[in-house]
């Protein structure tokens, strides 16, 4: 069943205003001709970072409105078996109620920025890996893993450094970074990155502690101008997700790798 079909039947089992049916109207115009059989929670991701600004034309508050919308329809349509599956707009605008941490805080710089670090293994590795500064400096040998069709970086837990709280995760070795990599003076037991980060504030002058948020901060960025979806992107940075998107086990390390690619020096 087309949307476009789904939409007006729903409305035949609820009492609701046009006004309304309005509103049910916009948040599905932009899937109106897909197929309720196609939509997963990967297209519901898509859907979500392809309305927001601003890529999108919708406000945050607004889309999560049209979501909670949506969620209503598929939930009805399931009720009524008009379509069979699950309602996986459910819970969605949690996703969009995500917001990186102390976003005001941290702005949008460029690449020319930090210009005394482009060849700093370090700053290379927290550019195109979006990692915490500690997570990075604080991996064991055992923990940069080369063995694999894709070779990756296992976040964990290990015994002189903790991460978050749903931070553990495999992240694909940037190509570009394989030059850098013998470098970094990795598994670091006391103070994980502090001296570094020290040093990296004092050379470009920035505010204490936002070395390594305003590098994860551009990590984000990137990836969201090419339109990554939300729950890959916290996969990427281990950032705990509450909604069920989150628990979708659909990212293999070859899509986190396709992502990991976009990064580049600008």
């Amino acid at each position: 069943m087309k949307v476009s079909e789904l939409v007006p039947t729903v409305r035949l089992f609820k009492h609701i205003a046009d006004s309304t049916y309005k509103c049910w109207v916009k948040a599905a115009k932009p899937i109106w001709n897909c197929d309720t059989d196609d939509i997963n929670h990967l297209f519901v991701a898509q859907y979500s970072t392809k309305q927001l600004k601003p890529v999108g034309p919708v406000s945050k508050a607004t889309l999560v409105r049209r979501l909670s919308l949506l969620s209503g329809i598929w939930g009805t349509a399931i009720k009524k078996k008009l379509i069979g599956g699950e309602n996986y707009w459910e819970g969605a605008g949690s996703d969009v109620n995500y917001v990186e941490e102390n976003e005001d805080r941290y702005p949008h710089r460029s690449w020319e920025f930090y210009a005394p670090f482009h060849e700093d293994p370090i700053f290379l590795g927290l550019w195109y890996h979006g990692m915490r500064v500690g997570e990075f400096v604080g991996l064991l040998p055992s923990e940069i893993v080369f063995n694999a069709e894709i070779p990756y970086f296992d976040v964990q837990i290990n015994g002189h450094r903790s991460i978050k709280p749903g931070s553990k995760r495999k992240v694909p070795i940037h190509p570009s970074f394989f030059p850098y990599i013998d470098e970094v003076e990795f598994e670091r037991r006391k103070d994980p990155g502090k001296n570094w980060s020290e040093k990296f504030n004092k050379v470009l002058q920035l505010p204490k502690g936002e070395a390594a948020h305003s590098i994860r901060h551009r990590f984000h960025t990137i990836l969201r101008t090419h339109e990554i979806p939300d729950p890959l992107l916290d996969r990427l940075t281990g950032h705990k997700r509450k909604s069920m998107s989150d628990r979708y086990g659909i990212w293999t390390m070859e899509h986190k790798l396709r992502w990991i690619k976009k990064v580049g020096r600008y």
